[in-house]
């Protein structure tokens, strides 16, 4: 996805939403990462690696923080997500995710870079 991959229209992005962990089975971990405390997380998951991945396709002039860098944010959000255990609850939530307004990036991205210089 890097090196030049912003302008390039044939470039499709995807993402993985799924848990790691030594202890457990991939099923039982996954059953915890759907609970409705996780999925509204979605200011975590831009934190830990969604933000970055989006960010690395945007070209440099673009502002993530500024309102007006929203909608190029929004052009470059994965295409494909792939999950584990799929269900009509789970693709609705994806769906859900899919309809987040540029300013909702935008003020995730703030949000970030503020947490950021916090600490």
């Amino acid at each position: 996805m890097q090196g030049g991959a912003a302008g390039d229209r044939n470039v499709m992005g995807m993402m993985y939403w799924t848990t790691t962990g030594v202890f457990g089975n991939i099923r039982s971990r996954n059953r915890m990462m759907w609970k409705t405390k996780h999925i509204n997380e979605m200011v975590d998951l831009w934190q830990n690696g969604l933000g970055d991945s989006v960010k690395q396709r945007i070209p440099d002039c673009v502002d993530p923080t500024s309102f007006v860098g929203g909608t190029i944010l929004k052009r470059f959000m994965p295409n494909f997500v792939m999950i584990d255990f799929a269900s009509e609850r789970k693709c609705h939530t994806i769906y859900e995710l899919n309809r987040l307004i540029p300013q909702q990036l935008t003020d995730m991205e703030q949000l970030t870079v503020a947490l950021e210089n916090f600490t």
